[in-house]
Formats: structure tokens, C-alpha cells, sequence
């Protein structure tokens, strides 16, 4: 992975200085072979044009008969083939996004020259290595599905839900790419698509799940770009009122409340054309919807309705885009595209009151293209593009200014955690709205071009070269409140109110009493700058009729700071990809590949700034030791206890156990890696009638795993608190040993045009993904492994601490299969769309805390010696400064249980009647018709000695087998059978109510939605 030699690898590849490589994510690429009787077919001029292009392209065939066109814009295509003395040949081919299409041609001598040949074209498969599904928006425009790029990556194979976002191919969530007009529009730290787009200006959107070409890097999962319009010759334009109501969604269980009756409309428009013909286009959209979301406030009290809350979302969107041609071979593309979001009562974690609710936040969102496209020569196109996308969070927590110094200040202003019931903030808003925006940006420009080269030995190249230079920056001062404080109630559960306020009781004690978490920053932060320099080749050879390759590598160098400004990572990789097609009977029609390659993630920002202490919280405990405070209103009882903390010694006194310090017992061991997948597919593709079909086998394993490590050798720091106080020092760093990522998966799709106006689709995957590592976590995003032999070996280090086994993404079954049906009446047009959907239950674990405690003995099973769990015993420390008092198990194997299978029928009816240049259109979707009801998500709790030591004994997880608690025995019985652990009570239920989204622990119930608008 890691290679020293750069001075040989930058040679080898400058040795194939003849450049080029169509833009990343805003074009596709047409070639073919010319032939006469059979016989490659030199000199020929083809000529391409398309209402997506402005003016035409010419280019002339080689000694082989091939010709090539890098860098066009998707769309469709007429091609006129023209050689003296032969006939001309007209045809018509559709280029997709980030598509390479084929198109041939044979030839005939006429007498008549002028005659023209008009000849349908034959649709070709697998025409590159890589694994890849299409969608264009007028398609998706007649489904029932959602109009955005992440809703139609779920149609395509291989794509199934993770942790933070669609996981593809097996890789965390956070680690795919996301590309609107070439820009980058992943959230830096979990990597999910920004909304940069408005549905209406979409034009296409291509999933590249395997197999991808060297050109796309800084992921380990695939890649999902579109395109917007981009206006031309002709004006055209459009009007859509989208409306949903959460009155339409069903309930998925009787028990959750009546969804309010509030219906909520999304405007978009958009308009294109001409400024002056062929030469300069323009393209406008914008979009606005003001949306009323229903939602509930946790509960306390099992079973009770705790009442909820409304939230507004305001959101508005504009796009601009100019295309234009400075002269017939050299373009500009420029686009920019603005996400404002406003939305009120925000709740950053489950709330238990009003008072937890922020007030208004703001998201601002935006990026900036520039493409450049120079055709320089007949075989030589060269390009620049340029990138940059701005966000922020503005007024995200509480309001209140910094600063305060009275006790009732101080009450007003810090979240209250409960500790107790439900794991909710009340009291305030959590973080600090007041203390200025935290902005998540980045920025890309790259230089790249082709060289189209044939030679009748060694047949066609299409060599290309590009230079990449990204980067991403953080600015964040990650301040938990405007106080720096919160209050965490650890012994008696709070009460909720009738009018939406929480009262609590407070205990004093100096061991076992409620305590203060005081979150000070250090130093400001500077800003991360995560860098990665690249350069890339890539040839694509067409050997011959038979035989064509894919030879490319990627060479990534990381040069990264973190907030502190301190160099992090200078990390330097090469990533193969190389592929090969076998054209069996050498007409397209049947098709054999087999692919290996090398894809490097882009560097973690989480992972990377967890040495610095700049913007960081430290966490330090002063522990509640002053008189019981007796039930009453939150704020009056948190007021009494601040004036305590204030009238003895504040900030200053002694804290309750070690202070966690930023940048003082964590750092990162030298240069941080980024990890890396290698993989290896093989499939084959056909085309049947009026069908094609491909089938491929896909292997990945991971390396380069982030980890952490603690042990004796490491040794301790003394923390900068307190100079009486030691802590274990951890140290980051990348390893393979001991950790484990593996996906596999056969999967199949294709497509149909049955007869004119019905068309059908589908696919399917079968796939494992195993390992002990999920990489990351929900809202942390991506996350270290520190189980087993890397952290306290002498307390982690045994087989159920971190199983190989099924994990959280792993989905055994996805099947989709959707079509449109096209038919006119005197009355105006129809269509009728259909998605079928099948989801396997995705797998989750029976796992928990156990307790790992310090004198000399486990207890084991033998009630007699440690009643309830209550007696002393376990691992003696060694010499740690704070070993861990609990370790994880895991009672089953690694996902062994499943969450519900999904089965859904969703329908969508399009009308559309012409009037004069425009067109009338309405459409109504129902989504899960038969309204079928699963649940994908709820409790995994399981209750041990460490978490509920009501019978349940503590036992030695390296000699002890664990015994089970049926659910439902009393803890005396649980006692009397010496059980270690039983599952809750409420484990494998759903523990939300939402009845509004999939993100919820249940299948999205029937729902109604309608749009309406004018096309022209």
C-alpha cells in the first residue's frame, strides 16, 4: 500500500504522457468500429449531433475503423458515417452519464452517394469493466419513488441501507462518493449526500457500484453522480406542485398518535434556452417547500404519550448554469446551486420538553462548478474543471449568550441528560447556537485529457492522464452548551409535566450523587485542511474484435492538518485497476469480464483530528455532594445545585475521577493511513432481442483499518488537570491484525422494451458482509476499533469481545423489479409505473456490557458467593491508570438475528394532456399499496450485572459460559438459576413511533402523494 519510490511511479505514468479521461461525473464518451464488408474501414468522417450539444463534432476513423468522442454531454445522438464513393450511414445512439456507448457502422459502395441509410441502433453491453446502473430522470419521473439521487441508488444492485446512508458493495456508509455536475457533495464527517439539486433539473443519475476506472478515487464504496440540465437551442421549461400530508400516511401501530392534518406543498420551476444559438445557453431552476413535520417527545413512563411537538422546515433552492462555446472545439460550463434550510423547535437528541427545542437554525448550502473542454486535435481533448461547496450550521443549540456566572444563568443555559429512564436531553437545547457557525467545506480543481491512438498491431488505445487536486476543511469550536455544562441525573428518573416542562429530584453524594460535566475548549480552532494530491492513468484498449482491456492506476498522496494545524497524514498509495472483457462471438452480443483493483478511501476527518485539542471539549466530573434537592421544575432545582458548585470552589475544585483532556491522552501514532479495498469481479453480459442482461460476482476484503491501542507498554500521561492524576495513554493508528471486513455478492440485473410504451427493469442481489468491524457509528460517523488484544488486553482480549460474524449492513436478499406502461385515449395520455420490492432482514446482535472489576476474583455463576451480583471480583490491574470497569460481549454470534423481511408494492398513475407548445401533467403515487406492516429496527438491549444487577450475576468472560435469564423471570429467578444476562424486555420491539419515515424502526406504512403542474 504505502511505496516510497514516488520518482518511479510519477515516470512510468508520464511515460504515457499522450493524455486524457472525460469529466468526472458531467459527461459520457460514444465510440465504435467502421466497417466494410467486414473490414475495419480508415478515413471515415463521423459526425455527431444532439439537442444536448451545441454545434457538432466531427471526428475520422483510424487504421483500425475506430473513432472516438470523449467528453459529450449525456443525451441522445445522431451520427452520420460519410466516406466518398460509399453510402452514407445515419444513426441514433443515447450516451449516458459517465457511460461509454458503442456504436458501429458497415458500410456499402452505392452508385447514388447522396443516398442515405437511416438503421436503428443495436444496443451493446458491458462496453467497459465497470459495474454500473443509469437512471434518466424521465424515467424515474413515471416511478413510484422519490426524485433524488440516493432514492434512485436504491434501486440498483448492491445498494443496500447502512448506518449513516446507503452502504454499496459492502463499504461503510460514509465512504462513498456523492457528484452533482462533478462537485462533491458528501457532508464531511459521515458522508451523506447534501441536497444540491432540484428534482425537476435533474437529467440523469449513474450508480458505479465495481469495476471503476482509475479516473474516480478517495472512496472504498462506489460512486453516485448526476447531472443537471443544461438548457439549449430551443426554450423549454417547467412548473410542479408536489403535495404530501402526514393525514396520508398510515399509522404502522394502533398505539402512536393521529398524525396532524397539515398538507405540505413543494414548488419547483425551471427554464432553459438559448441566448444566441449554438453558442450560449442558459439554464434556471429553483425550488421552495415550507414542511410540517409531526414529532414526540420521549417518554418517560413505558407506555405513556409524552405528548409532541411541530417542527417547520423551510427550505428554498436556485440553480444557475451556462453553457457556451468560445469556438467550435473549446467550451465553458459554469453551474452554481444554493440549499438554504431554516426549521424551528430543532432537536439535536431525543428531547423530554419544550425547553430543549432550538430556535431557528440555519443550514446554508452551496457550490460552484467550472468545466472547461478543449478539443485540441482530432485524437487529442483536453480538460480543467474546478469545485467548490460551502456548509455551515448557523444557530445549531442553545441561544443563550456565553459567559454567565450566576447560578440561575447557569441553570437556564446547560442540557439536562437522563441517565436514568431514556438516554433524553431536557431542560435547554444541546450545543451552543451562539457561539459562532461551524462550516464543513471543500474544494477540487483537476487537469486531465485523452489520446486516442490506434495501431494495427496492437489495435485501439484510448490512453488518458489527469491530475486531482482535492481538499476538505472543518472549522468547528464544538462547544455542548453556552454554559460548557451539563447536568446528568443518575438515580431518580425525572418527571414529565402536563405543560411540557420536567421536574427532578437531585441526590448529593460524594460517590454516588448527580454530577456536572463541565465540556471547556482549550483553544480555538484553526480549521482542518485535509489535502490529497492525484494523478491517474488509464487505457482503454480494444485489442481486437475479441479481446479489449482496461489498464489503468491511481496514485493518491495525502498531505493533511488537523485543527491544531499540525500534519497528520502524509500518506502515499497506488491503487491498480485493471480489467478485461472477451467479446465471445465478437459482435457485442455476449460478453465476459473479470476486474481487479485497488480503491483508497479519503481520509477520515473524525479519525484524523483526534489528537488535536483545538475545538475539542475536554470532559470534566465534579460530582453533586451537597443535600438531596426534592422534586420541582428543573431549572429551580438545577439553579440550587449550580449555587452549591459555585460556593465551593466551581470550576476549581477537585474533579470526580480522571478529566478526559483533547490532545493529552490520545494521540496519533505518526502518519495516519487512509484505509483501502481491493477487489475482484467477474461477470458476463448479453443482449436478448430487445434486452440486455449482465451478471457479476463481486469480492472485497479492507485494510488499513483505523485503530486504537492502549497497554502497560504505552504507558500513562499525567493530565494537565491535575497533576495528581495519571491517564492511560491511546495512541491512533492503522492495522489489519485482528480486524476483519469481507463482502461478496452475486448479483444480476437487466432490461426490457416488451413492445413500444412498456418497458421493464429489475434486479437482483444475494450478498454477505462479514467482519468484526462496523466502522462506524450513528451521528459519530466514522469510528476506530479498539476491542480485543488493542485496548486492555488483559480485560478485552477473548473470542466474544469482537466476533467475526454478520454485520449491521449485511442484507442476504434484495430483489427490485419496476416498469412503465405508456397509452394514449382521446382524453389525454397515461402511463402506469410499479416498483416491487424485497429486502431481507438485515442482521443485528445480542450484545452487551459486562462487568470487569479489579481485585482477584471472577464469582462466575455461584449465586452462593455473590448474591445478585453484588460481591467484588474480576481481573486484578496490572498497572492501568483507568481500566475499563465494563467490556462488550457478545451472547450469540456476531448477527445472528434478522429484523423483518420488507415486501412492498408501490404504484404511481402520470396523466399528461398537450395543449398547444406545453403540456398539462398530474401524478399520483401510493407507496407500500397492500399497506404491509415489518419491523427494521428497535431495541437491542440486554440487561447484565453491569447495567441491571437485579439476579444477574457477573461471570469471567475468558473461562465462564454465559447463562441465559429467560425474558420475563423475576430477578429472583434469574438469581436462583445463577443466569448472567437476559434480554429486555423490550428487545427486538420497535422503541419509535415515527410513522413518516424509513429512518424509523418501521416499514414505511401506505402512503398517498400527489404532484401536478405544466411542461413546455
Amino acid at each position: 500500500m504505502r511505496l516510497n519510490r514516488n520518482l518511479v511511479v510519477l515516470s512510468c505514468m508520464l511515460l504515457l504522457a499522450a493524455t486524457g479521461m472525460f469529466a468526472q461525473g458531467t459527461t459520457g464518451a460514444l465510440g465504435g468500429t467502421v466497417t466494410q464488408s467486414g473490414a475495419p474501414l480508415p478515413g471515415v468522417t463521423v459526425t455527431i449531433s444532439s439537442p444536448r450539444l451545441q454545434g457538432t463534432r466531427t471526428s475520422v476513423t483510424n487504421e483500425n475503423g475506430a473513432y472516438s468522442f470523449p467528453s459529450i454531454p449525456p443525451g441522445e445522438y445522431n451520427a452520420i458515417f460519410s466516406l466518398s464513393g460509399l453510402q452514407d450511414v445515419t444513426k441514433k445512439v443515447g450516451v449516458s452519464l459517465v457511460e461509454t456507448a458503442r456504436l458501429d457502422a458497415d458500410m456499402k459502395l452505392s452508385a447514388v452517394t447522396e443516398a442515405i441509410t437511416v438503421t436503428a441502433n443495436a444496443t451493446q453491453v458491458m462496453e467497459t469493466t465497470t459495474v454500473e446502473t443509469n437512471f434518466k430522470q424521465a424515467t424515474v419521473n413515471r416511478l413510484p419513488i422519490a426524485r433524488t439521487p440516493t432514492a434512485q441508488s436504491s434501486l440498483a444492485p448492491g445498494v443496500t441501507p447502512g448506518i449513516n446512508g446507503n452502504t454499496i458493495s459492502g463499504a461503510m456508509s460514509y465512504d462513498n462518493l456523492y457528484l452533482v455536475n462533478g462537485a462533491v457533495v458528501n457532508e464531511n464527517l459521515r458522508g451523506q449526500s447534501h441536497e444540491l439539486f432540484i428534482e425537476d433539473a435533474l437529467q440523469e443519475t449513474t450508480v458505479l457500484s465495481a469495476g471503476v476506472s482509475a479516473e474516480y478515487g478517495r472512496f472504498t464504496g462506489g460512486v453516485i453522480s448526476s447531472i443537471t440540465k443544461s438548457g439549449g437551442n430551443d426554450f423549454s421549461g417547467s412548473l410542479r406542485d408536489s403535495v404530501d400530508n402526514p393525514k396520508w400516511t398510515s399509522k404502522s401501530q394502533d398505539s402512536q398518535p393521529t398524525p396532524i392534518n397539515k398538507r405540505n406543498n413543494t414548488y419547483e420551476a425551471t427554464l432553459g434556452g438559448r441566448i444566441v444559438r449554438d453558442r450560449l445557453w442558459f439554464f434556471t431552476a429553483g425550488r421552495k417547500a415550507d414542511t410540517t413535520l409531526q414529532r414526540s417527545f420521549l417518554s418517560v413512563a413505558k407506555g405513556v404519550d409524552a405528548g409532541g411537538f411541530v417542527q417547520v422546515q423551510k427550505r428554498s433552492r436556485f440553480e444557475g448554469k451556462l453553457t457556451g462555446n468560445i469556438t467550435n472545439k473549446h467550451s465553458l460550463v459554469a453551474s452554481y446551486l444554493n440549499n438554504n434550510f431554516e426549521g424551528t423547535n430543532d432537536c439535536q437528541f431525543g428531547c423530554l420538553d419544550t425547553r430543549t427545542l432550538a430556535q431557528p437554525r440555519k443550514l446554508p448550502n452551496n457550490f460552484k462548478t467550472l468545466h472547461y473542454n478543449g478539443v485540441i486535435t482530432n485524437n487529442l481533448l483536453l480538460e480543467g474543471n474546478y469545485a467548490k461547496k460551502f456548509f455551515a450550521f448557523v444557530n445549531s443549540g442553545g441561544s443563550q449568550p456565553r459567559g454567565a456566572t450566576s447560578a440561575a444563568d447557569l441553570a437556564s443555559g446547560s442540557p439536562i441528560l437522563d441517565n436514568v429512564a431514556t438516554g433524553g436531553i431536557f431542560n435547554a437545547p444541546y450545543f451552543c447556537g451562539s457561539c459562532g457557525s461551524e462550516q464543513r467545506n471543500n474544494k477540487e480543481w483537476d487537469v486531465k485529457g485523452r489520446y486516442f491512438l490506434g495501431t494495427k498491431s496492437l489495435g485501439t488505445h484510448n490512453v488518458s492522464l489527469g491530475y486531482d487536486n482535492w481538499a476538505e476543511q472543518r472549522v468547528s469550536n464544538n462547544y455542548q452548551s453556552p454554559t460548557d455544562f451539563r447536568f446528568d441525573i443518575l438515580n431518580n428518573a425525572p418527571v414529565q409535566n402536563p405543560d411540557g416542562t420536567v421536574s427532578i429530584t437531585i441526590k448529593g453524594s460524594p460517590t454516588t450523587g448527580d454530577r456536572f460535566v463541565y465540556f471547556p475548549i482549550a483553544f480555538a480552532s484553526l480549521g482542518s485542511n485535509l489535502k490529497t494530491s492525484s494523478v491517474f492513468v488509464n487505457d482503454k484498449w480494444d485489442l481486437n474484435q475479441n479481446f479489449s482491456f482496461n489498464v489503468g492506476a491511481r496514485y493518491d498522496k495525502n498531505d493533511a492538518k488537523d485543527s491544531s494545524g499540525v500534519p497528520v497524514s502524509k500518506d502515499k498509495a497506488i491503487s491498480p485497476r485493471l480489467g478485461v472483457i472477451y467479446d465471445v462471438m465478437g459482435n457485442g452480443r455476449l460478453r465476459l469480464d473479470a476486474t481487479y483493483g485497488h480503491y483508497v478511501g479519503r481520509l477520515a476527518e473524525t479519525v484524523a483530528g483526534l489528537g488535536s485539542a483545538a475545538g475539542a471539549p475536554a470532559v470534566i466530573i465534579f460530582r453533586y455532594s451537597g443535600p438531596d434537592i426534592p422534586l420541582q421544575d428543573s431549572r429551580l432545582a438545577l439553579t440550587q445545585a449550580f449555587q452549591w458548585l459555585l460556593d465551593n470552589g466551581g470550576i476549581n475544585r477537585a474533579p470526580t475521577g480522571n478529566p478526559s483532556i483533547p490532545g493529552f491522552n490520545r494521540r496519533l501514532a505518526g502518519d495516519l493511513s487512509s484505509p483501502f479495498q481491493r477487489e475482484f469481479t467477474v461477470g458476463a453480459g448479453t443482449q436478448i432481442g430487445k434486452g440486455t442482461f449482465r451478471a457479476d460476482i463481486i469480492d472485497r476484503r479492507w485494510s488499513d483499518f483505523y485503530v486504537q491501542r492502549t497497554s502497560l507498554g504505552i504507558g500513562t500521561v499525567t493530565n494537565p488537570a491535575n497533576s495528581a492524576l495519571k491517564s492511560d495513554l491511546i495512541l491512533v493508528s492503522n492495522s489489519n491484525d485482528g480486524v476483519e471486513r469481507k463482502y461478496r455478492a452475486f448479483q444480476v440485473q437487466g432490461q426490457y422494451q416488451l413492445f413500444t410504451g412498456f418497458g421493464v427493469g429489475g434486479n437482483y442481489t444475494n450478498s454477505r458482509l462479514k467482519g468484526n468491524l462496523e466502522g462506524e457509528s450513528s451521528g459519530g460517523g466514522p469510528g476506530t476499533f479498539g476491542s480485543q488484544d488493542f485496548q486492555y488486553s488483559q480485560y478485552q482480549n477473548f473470542t466474544q469481545n469482537a466476533p467475526v460474524g454478520y454485520l449491521a449492513a449485511d442484507q442476504r436478499h434484495k430483489a427490485r423489479l419496476w416498469g412503465a406502461f405508456d397509452f394514449g385515449t382521446p382524453i389525454g395520455h397515461f402511463n402506469l409505473g410499479a416498483i416491487e420490492r424485497f429486502d431481507s432482514g438485515q442482521s443485528y446482535s445480542v450484545a452487551g456490557s459486562i462487568p470487569i472489576r479489579f481485585s482477584n476474583t471472577f464469582y462466575g455463576s455461584d449465586a452462593t458467593k455473590c448474591p445478585n451480583g453484588s460481591c467484588a471480583g474480576g481481573i486484578v490491574n496490572p498497572g492501568y491508570a483507568a481500566p475499563p470497569t465494563t467490556v462488550t460481549y457478545f451472547f450469540e454470534n456476531r448477527g445472528s438475528r434478522r429484523w423483518a423481511d420488507i415486501i412492498a408494492t408501490d404504484l404511481a398513475l402520470n396523466y399528461e394532456l398537450p395543449v398547444r407548445y406545453a403540456a398539462i401533467f398530474a401524478k399520483g403515487e401510493v407507496r407500500n399499496v397492500f399497506n404491509r406492516k415489518a419491523i427494521i429496527g428497535g431495541n437491542t438491549n440486554v440487561n447484565t450485572a453491569a447495567n441491571n444487577g437485579k439476579g444477574l450475576i457477573a461471570f469471567n468472560p475468558f473461562t465462564d459460559t454465559p447463562k441465559e435469564c429467560p425474558q420475563g423471570n423475576t430477578a429472583a429467578q434469574c438469581s436462583a438459576m445463577g443466569a448472567n444476562y437476559q434480554l429486555d424486555p423490550l428487545f427486538g420491539t420497535p422503541t419509535t413511533n415515527t410513522t413518516f419515515a424509513q429512518a424509523g424502526h418501521f416499514q414505511l406504512p401506505r402512503t398517498f402523494l400527489v404532484s401536478a403542474g405544466v411542461r413546455f
